[in-house]
């Protein structure tokens, strides 16, 4: 079998898009009613039509035929010079929808060859889809892109990456519903893979920042800064919802009357499993964009703050202000002196004494004293003494603070940072004991945030993780430890889950330490 044919009806589909829509753009001829005689101009103007229904899209706005008819009169007038009036403009706009682009609402069809099986295959193909929508003057039509359109649109050209996940979220939206679950599934990894790579551009920025900010410019960064932030907590309320629309799913395909050994049944389980894995990395990805995109405004204006310290000193990119010039011109080697003589000018901070060459060399450090009459002894038994009573002392302070922490979870099996936060307002003694230090405090928050499920009971029967000379912090073997002391027998485990808010603490009433919120919640026998 030749390997490099194996794909081929795939790559079929993507030339059957945009074979069926030229071949409608060409075939169909109303066009010349309206003086449009030139295939290239019906071209622009359909592609036009797509692009406009897929913005109002990304809107979350529903585009009527009232609204394609607008902007095809606008274009004609304005943009291509032809004189249409609205009716014309309506009756084109009603032909370009419902006979280009949905061929009269007849299923279109492009055959290719699969080399696999040796048959031809029928690809269906669709552009755009209708739907019903209330009106002040009864109900009317609608139009929505397509997983095809949206196919077919992208791949005329790079997306712009401020678009890159919000189509994507539409395509897993639709392919959700669709009960799509392998190409939903790919279409998360496609929406992870893009925000790495945001984060790589963040990378980059920082980069850049450093190694000379006056590269960088103020648009250039108030782009990067507003296009994540407002993507992000977009992509952030639009990914928690798939993914719970993804457990409802899976749970109500577990608890229906179906064969879970059914290969069919068993893959869509899987797919759904995984998207949700996967969705998990990826609000926790979002919230490392959005601390990136803090520390990023941070480098920023001290960087911005160093160029102004010191506005004396003229700053150059050696690539563009150096080797470029001279790549695009060579005989400018010839004044490279030129460019060398600012260093010249600096003052030498020392010069070579010739007649110091051959003297003997002096230590300018005094001396110490090669004897002394005083001695001092070193304790060792002492200093680790000290050591252990420090350790003891900060694992004692962990220790109380989780206590408090612990009895209020059992109390209301179910909390968050925020309501535990109000419980300690209320309780300056609690307070006092949970966070006696701010080191104590941030190292408590962190192994929250850091922590995903604690499995009591599966510690319980491995007699490793009780080490009483452990004294070093450690969250696990901390809760362990306080569920043995508190005889919390019912506790089997501890889910931590990342909440869209802020929690924040307020520490000696003067200084607020602010943290993701989670959902802590307790699940055992009474829980």
């Amino acid at each position: 079998m030749r390997d490099y044919l194996q794909q081929f009806p795939r790559r079929m589909k993507t030339v059957g898009l945009y074979a069926k829509l030229i071949n409608n753009i060409i075939m169909k001829n109303r066009w010349s009613s309206y003086g449009l005689e030139d295939v290239d101009l019906r071209i622009n103007i359909v592609f036009s039509v797509l692009l406009h229904i897929m913005e109002y899209n990304l809107r979350d706005q529903d585009c009527s035929l009232d609204d394609i008819s607008d902007f095809v009169e606008e274009i004609m007038v304005n943009d291509y010079g032809i004189d249409i009036i609205p009716d014309d403009a309506r009756i084109l706009s009603d032909f370009i929808v419902n006979t280009v682009l949905s061929n009269e609402g007849k299923v279109m069809r492009f055959t290719g060859h699969n080399y696999t099986t040796g048959e031809n295959q029928d690809i269906p193909v669709s552009y755009i889809t209708n739907y019903a929508i209330a009106s002040d003057t009864g109900r009317k039509t609608a139009y929505k892109m397509t997983y095809d359109g949206y196919s077919l649109v992208l791949g005329t050209m790079e997306v712009e990456d401020n678009l890159k996940i919000p189509i994507s979220e539409m395509i897993l939206q639709q392919q959700i519903e669709n009960q799509d679950y392998e190409k939903a599934l790919v279409t998360v990894k496609q929406i992870f893979a893009q925000l790495l790579a945001l984060i790589d551009k963040l990378d980059q920025a920082e980069l850049r920042i450093k190694r000379n900010v006056a590269a960088y410019s103020v648009e250039d960064y108030q782009t990067l800064i507003s296009d994540n932030e407002k993507i992000m907590k977009s992509a952030h309320k639009q990914l928690n919802d798939h993914r719970q629309a993804i457990k409802n799913k899976t749970e109500t395909l577990l608890a229906s009357d179906v064969d879970l050994t059914d290969p069919e049944i068993a893959s869509k389980i899987h797919a759904l499993n995984e998207m949700d894995e996967i969705l998990k990395k990826e609000l926790e990805t979002i919230q490392n964009i959005l601390k990136k995109n803090l520390s990023y405004y941070q480098l920023y204006m001290e960087a911005v703050e160093n160029q102004l310290i010191t506005p004396e000193v003229k700053r150059f990119q050696i690539k563009i202000d150096l080797y470029d010039r001279i790549i695009q011109d060579p005989d400018a080697m010839g004044n490279f002196d030129l460019f060398l003589k600012p260093l010249l000018f600096k003052k030498i901070d020392k010069m070579l004494n010739i007649n110091k060459v051959f003297d003997l060399q002096m230590t300018l450090a005094p001396k110490e004293e090669a004897t002394s009459d005083v001695f001092e002894d070193i304790d060792e038994e002492a200093i680790l003494e000290a050591q252990r009573l420090e350790k003891e002392a900060e694992y004692r302070r962990y220790h109380d603070a989780m206590l408090i922490f612990m009895r209020y979870l059992n109390q209301e099996k179910t909390i968050t940072l925020s309501s535990f936060s109000d419980y300690l307002g209320e309780h300056p003694r609690m307070t006092q004991k949970f966070m006696p230090d701010l080191e104590t405090l941030k190292g408590l928050l962190v192994s929250f945030l850091k922590a995903d499920v604690i499995d009591v009971h599966a510690m319980r029967h491995e007699a490793t993780m009780i080490d009483e000379e452990f004294l070093s912090f450690e969250l696990n073997r901390m809760v362990l430890t306080i569920v043995n002391e508190e005889h919390l027998s019912d506790i089997q485990k501890i889910n931590f889950t990342k909440r869209a808010e802020d929690a924040t603490f307020i520490y000696k009433d003067e200084k607020q330490i602010r943290c993701t919120d989670l959902t802590i919640t307790i699940e055992g026998e009474d829980a």
